[in-house]
Parts: C-alpha cells; structure tokens; sequence
C-alpha cells in the first residue's frame, strides 16, 4: 500500500482508551487494505451483528414477547431521541399495521 496513503488513515490522536497503539496501527492497517466493497461488506454485516444483539437483550429482559413488539422495542431504543413522542407513537402504530397486515391470512 502506499506509504501516503496508508499515513492517512492512521490518526494516532484518536485511539481509543482501552487499545494499545501498536494494535490500533495494525488494525488499522488491515482495514485499509480491504478494497471499499469489503469494507463496505463488513460495515453491512457489524450493523446486523449489532442489531442481532439488540434484539437478543430485548428478548432477554421480556421473554416471550412477540417478535413484532420486539421490533417496536428496538425502534424505540434507537429512535426515541429522533422523534417527538407523538411522532414516535404515530410510526409505531404504523408498525403494528403493517405487522397485523403481513400476518393476516389471505382471503380468497
């Protein structure tokens, strides 16, 4: 990789508290050596990683809660800031609409 380039991305002035320098360059390092696709890719796939975890803790706090409710939980955690409450109540009404419709058998 070129020298410049790679220095580019090294910032050493925002290394997080809990990881060493010399760790921090290398990881650094191999994540800028990944062509955009990949990092891309691996951005896409920690997001649901991310999400998957959530939902886990959701489930965790409130077992057996439906899985629509725990996707309305999830809104909530990550939107609540977002929204004014009766804006946020209006899309989780939204929601439940649109989970009731999906789940409804099909009359023919």
């Amino acid at each position: 990789m070129d020298r410049k380039i790679k220095n580019k991305y090294l910032r050493t002035d925002i290394i997080p508290a809990d990881t060493h320098k010399d760790a921090y360059i290398k990881q650094r390092e191999i994540w800028f050596a990944k062509t955009p696709g990949e990092r891309f890719a691996a951005g896409l796939q920690m997001t649901d990683d991310l999400k998957a975890i959530a939902f886990a803790g959701i489930r965790r706090r409130n077992p057996g809660m439906p899985d629509s409710d725990v996707k309305i939980e999830w809104f909530k955690l990550m939107y609540k800031n977002d929204f004014q409450e009766e804006e946020l109540n209006t899309i989780i009404e939204k929601m439940r609409l649109y989970d009731k419709s999906r789940n409804e058998p099909e009359h023919h």
